[in-house]
């Protein structure tokens, strides 16, 4: 099981459901997260010389914004 297996069944499981706050401030539901790295995938994806399988690093600073 990966981490797209794990946030496919949590979207399925508990779509509705916060996944990303920031105190009391709700940013994402799981639904909105599937949804939002699903499009992220599709759009990678589609840039030239990227194929399935590949693997792809995003180096950044670990902050709900960039979600």
């Amino acid at each position: 099981m990966n981490i797209s297996t794990l946030l496919k069944n949590s979207a399925q499981n508990f779509g509705n459901r916060p996944a990303i706050s920031v105190g009391k401030d709700l940013k994402f539901t799981y639904a909105q997260m599937y949804n939002r790295a699903t499009r992220l995938a599709g759009g990678i994806l589609a840039l030239k010389g990227v194929h399935a399988g590949d693997r792809v690093i995003l180096a950044m600073s670990n902050r709900p914004i960039y979600l």
